[in-house]
């Protein structure tokens, strides 16, 4: 995990915590992963594949192996700001919600405004 960009600023024992609780998920090309409007309840760690973020149809951006989406409704509880979907057949981590909030608590604030900072650049 250590190629993962929203792990980069966890302990070893997050980092234990959270590989105990992963579920890996396939989708097919064409897929729609996440939907724009749509509650936010999972974190997504791109294993293997790409996908494209869009937003209002449009697309936004593409994501590949160890890019990660999801955690920013997760954080604010609000709903998704765009959609993902699959270019290609795509292998997903997902974590949950409530395994984030348990493991990571008050410093997914920190974790996820970390990330948000390189990923703008």
């Amino acid at each position: 995990m250590e190629n993962i960009r929203f792990f980069r600023y966890l302990s070893n024992d997050h980092k234990d915590a959270i590989a105990g609780s992963v579920i890996i998920q396939n989708f097919t090309k064409g897929q729609t992963i996440i939907n724009e409007g749509d509650p936010g309840s999972s974190f997504y760690i791109i294993k293997s594949g790409e996908a494209l973020v869009l937003k209002g149809g449009k697309k936004v951006a593409k994501l590949i192996r160890t890019d990660t989406f999801g955690e920013q409704s997760l954080y604010y509880n609000t709903v998704r700001q765009m959609s993902v979907k699959a270019e290609s057949d795509l292998t997903c981590l997902i974590l949950s919600r409530e395994t984030i909030a348990k493991v990571l608590g008050d410093q997914i604030f920190i974790v996820t405004f970390r990330n948000f900072i390189k990923w703008s650049f």
